[in-house]
């Protein structure tokens, strides 16, 4: 087994301070209903069209469109495979359940997201659970989990046509964020099979106020085949100096356990940290 401790002070990435200001409040909302279901249309009837290519093969077998918003708490076989028609995030606080056997298909570009929420696929050796696209011409964005201090857990799941397969990022407040990933599959996905981000914060809320962020990942036991990169991890931190100095520290702690990494480019894995003048950032590995 590998076990890796990573610390960094970085300044933010982009995503980084739109998270930042997301976890702030600050909010500017601009709403166009007419303009959001036209959109929503669209999608679907695009969607109808791509399934009309695949509808002999899906006769045969019970289907659920997911449509746009907010998804059920629990898919079970009886209902697979789901298909995904537009972006959807499960309810902070709640858990999205996939039963062993069951097939995600989700449309081109797009997220299912858990913010402060989670989501647990686990399959069985003999039921694996199938999350990719209609098609290997089609690539969906990502399982974005994020800053959600319970076990998010995929089990058994093999994963195809996506631009990364499981994003997992935690964004200050002392978050310990841990996930499960373990005896799953990645293959032809266009950046990675696996990403994390750990941002530690520092910002003026009426006094200083700074926080670490810890992502604690295990993959074990899985399998990465032609993807772009096998697993990548980022972990930055916010320092400000000016009477004082605050930092926010990103942390992670990864376990990287009897994984197969098959036709990919360098790095199989990679984490990139660093820091700003005046404070180390931290590597470590264990075997």
């Amino acid at each position: 087994p590998y076990t890796t401790l990573f610390r960094s002070d970085v300044a933010p990435t982009a995503l980084g301070r739109a998270a930042i200001k997301q976890n702030n409040f600050e909010h500017i909302k601009t709403t166009n209903k007419q303009t959001e279901n036209n959109m929503n249309t669209k999608k679907i009837i695009k969607l109808i069209a791509v399934l009309a290519l695949f509808s002999l093969t899906l006769a045969t077998s019970a289907q659920t469109l997911v449509p746009p918003g907010v998804p059920s708490g629990h898919w079970n076989l009886a209902g697979s495979p789901y298909i995904v028609v537009d972006n959807i995030s499960v309810p902070s606080g709640q858990t999205l359940t996939i039963d062993p056997g069951v097939t995600v298909l989700i449309g081109s570009n797009l997220t299912i997201t858990a913010n402060g929420s989670l989501i647990q696929a686990v399959g069985t050796p003999s039921q694996r659970i199938t999350i990719g696209s209609l098609s290997s011409s089609y690539y969906f964005n990502a399982i974005l989990v994020q800053n959600q201090t319970g076990t998010n857990r995929f089990k058994y799941c093999d994963f195809a046509n996506a631009q990364t397969a499981i994003s997992m990022t935690v964004y200050g407040y002392n978050q310990v964020m841990p996930m499960e990933i373990m005896n799953c599959t990645f293959s032809n996905c266009v950046s990675q099979g696996i990403y994390g981000e750990a941002q530690g914060i520092e910002f003026w809320n009426g006094g200083y106020y700074y926080s670490d962020a810890i992502l604690n990942p295990v993959i074990k036991n899985c399998v990465f085949d032609t993807t772009g990169n096998g697993c990548v991890m980022k972990i930055f931190g916010m320092r400000d100096c000016g009477q004082f100095c605050y930092t926010g520290y990103g942390y992670s702690n990864t376990k990287i356990i009897g994984n197969n990494f098959i036709t990919l480019p360098e790095p199989r894995f990679s984490c990139k940290s660093a820091a700003t003048p005046g404070v180390e950032a931290q590597f470590s590995l264990t075997t």
